[in-house]
């Protein structure tokens, strides 16, 4: 609701877990954004990759809009994001942020990882025309929290228009 433009269409793929479970629902009864939310409930226990994946494939059958952007509840975005994604994609068919920095809120520091060749799952975006390919990867990396390397990889190796940008200014992993 921060970001100056709104998503036509929201999709949360949540894995059932007690933590987090309160908080979407809260968020729902909340938003205004509310009408355009869709939430896929996925019981997968403490398996963080399966979780990953299952959520992810839980919501790309029901994209309905030609940007999909990855988003997680734990990262900061600023509010110009969704419209800097769905600028960015006007020309590209893949769109991320590099050099992905995250920040320990206990420790009070922060990390800047040195990915330059892909962007991290919750900075990356795509055109739907990519849904069935991004599927694959999830399939791919089932019991792997890694589906952001594979499809970069993929990326490349295909070589899809793409724009990954260094400006950290955007989205800030959260840990």
């Amino acid at each position: 609701e921060r970001q100056t433009l709104q998503p036509n269409q929201v999709l949360i793929g949540h894995d059932c877990s007690e933590a987090n479970r309160d908080i979407i629902l809260q968020y729902i009864k909340e938003s205004k954004l509310s009408s355009v939310i869709k939430t896929f409930w996925r019981p997968y226990g403490n398996d963080k990759a399966k979780s990953l994946t299952g959520n992810l494939l839980s919501v790309l059958d029901a994209v309905e809009y030609n940007n999909v952007v990855i988003i997680e509840n734990d990262d900061w975005y600023h509010s110009e994001y969704l419209k800097r994604q769905k600028l960015r994609l006007q020309n590209v068919l893949v769109a991320g942020q590099s050099r992905t920095m995250y920040y320990n809120i206990r420790e009070r520091c922060y990390r800047k990882n040195n990915n330059t060749d892909r962007a991290s799952l919750c900075e990356t975006s795509f055109v739907a025309d990519l849904l069935i390919k991004f599927k694959k990867c999830c399939e791919l990396k089932r019991n792997s929290a890694f589906v952001d390397s594979r499809f970069w990889k993929m990326t490349r190796e295909r070589k899809w228009p793409h724009l990954l940008s260094e400006d950290k200014r955007y989205c800030v992993g959260l840990k």
